[in-house]
């Protein structure tokens, strides 16, 4: 069997229809092509995204991918001595360790891989192809390397990249939606883990904060310039930062998912301080972005009350699992989560730098360090998988 190519420039312009028989219906929203198509009309003075269907010799589609290409800037992550070093030099040579990457795989949904592969076809075949595909529009776009990220271990059994640079990425937090709402989940922990949540719960409402659920078309009507801005706040403190999204996205996304959107709002004297931007797919729910108003956190522990009411609208979906992201480890364990780590792939396209990537890959590309997991339940097991545990929508390419 052999395998060929079609890249789309938009993601509107490929057959759904196609596209479903490859992605399928496993859900999840990754390769939803409303959202998809979202990210890359707001996106598009950001990066620059492609759709690319794979077919075999008899025209049927076989695997699916989406591209996106990004300006990295390569010490956004780097400690604070690398930081003032790199301004230094910056004044001199501006582009300093800014370069195009070509990424298969968009950062929405976070820690999920944008590559499907039908069951029962040689992988392999279809990673070649998409190996030429990501190479020549590397060549295209100015692009020094080729990134294939957001891969877990179920992955990995039938994916193989022998030309590629391995590199940790924080794990995704999945907590398994087991609940009919956060008081049931809460009579659920241990004493106490059960009580530093009532506590943050007291403080928030001792402050005065209330929350609001918000779902579908309303969203956009909301989503003020002023509500972004709380989004914002929290994109500057992030320690890991490629996407900065605008507040079109969520307005958008807002309008075309309707009553799968939905943004869980909380106030203080009639002022919205502090929101989460979720999605619902069939069986995931995803705890996407959110915005604080950093000056009143510790007056009604903000980052926690949002966490927990959020959570109470995500059990009541009936989502089977329960994405809370990456990062903030500690915190999310004692939510009860089980951390699913995750990988990419790298490759160069000059021959010469991958060769000096490889040399330094131990350090370029460290592994990332498990955080802990704390046995927050008073049963074993009754909503927490083991580590690393397949998950919905990631535990195999299909």
């Amino acid at each position: 069997m052999s395998c060929v190519s079609k890249v789309y420039d938009r993601f509107d312009l490929v057959s759904p229809q196609a596209w479903s028989d490859v992605a399928g219906n496993d859900g999840t929203l990754t390769m939803d092509l409303r959202l998809l198509g979202a990210f890359q009309r707001t996106m598009a003075d950001q990066c620059k995204c492609w759709a690319v269907l794979f077919h075999d010799d008899s025209g049927r589609a076989i695997g699916a991918a989406a591209l996106c290409l990004f300006k990295v800037d390569a010490i956004d992550s780097t400690n604070l001595t690398v930081k003032k070093l790199s301004g230094a030099v910056r004044r001199i040579w501006p582009g300093c360790l800014r370069f195009n990457v070509l990424f298969c795989g968009l950062p929405v949904p976070c820690a999920e891989s944008h590559l499907r592969i039908v069951d029962g076809v040689d992988a392999k075949i279809v990673l070649d192809e998409l190996e030429i595909v990501m190479r020549r529009l590397a060549r295209q776009e100015r692009a020094r390397l080729c990134v294939l990220k957001e891969f877990n271990e179920s992955h990995e059994k039938r994916l193989s990249f022998p030309h590629h640079l391995r590199g940790g990425i924080p794990a995704l937090h999945v907590l398994e939606g087991r609940f009919a709402n956060f008081a049931e989940y809460l009579g659920a922990l241990k004493s106490r883990y059960r009580a530093q949540v009532n506590r943050s719960i007291r403080k928030f409402k001792d402050a005065g904060f209330v929350t609001e659920l918000v779902r579908g078309s309303r969203i956009a009507d909301l989503f003020t310039d002023d509500v972004h801005r709380l989004y914002l706040a929290v994109w500057e403190r992030s320690q890991y930062r490629l996407e900065q999204l605008p507040a079109k996205f969520f307005r958008e996304v807002a309008q075309l998912l309707g009553n799968q959107a939905s943004l869980t709002i909380v106030r203080h004297k009639g002022r919205i301080v502090a929101f989460t931007f979720a999605l619902a797919g069939g069986s995931v729910y995803y705890n996407m972005y959110s915005g604080l108003d950093y000056d009143l956190n510790n007056l009604g522990d903000l980052y926690f009350n949002l966490f927990y009411n959020d959570l109470d609208y995500a059990f009541q979906t009936g989502a089977a699992e329960i994405h809370l992201g990456q990062t903030s480890d500690d915190f999310k364990a004692r939510l009860g989560t089980s951390q699913l780590p995750l990988h990419f792939y790298v490759s160069a396209t000059s021959p010469l730098l991958h060769r000096g990537l490889s040399r330094i890959a131990r350090w370029v590309f460290p592994p990332v360090a498990p955080g802990q997991v704390h046995d927050v339940f008073k049963q074993p097991g009754i909503a927490q998988p083991a580590v690393g545990a397949e998950v919905k929508g990631l535990s195999s390419v299909s």
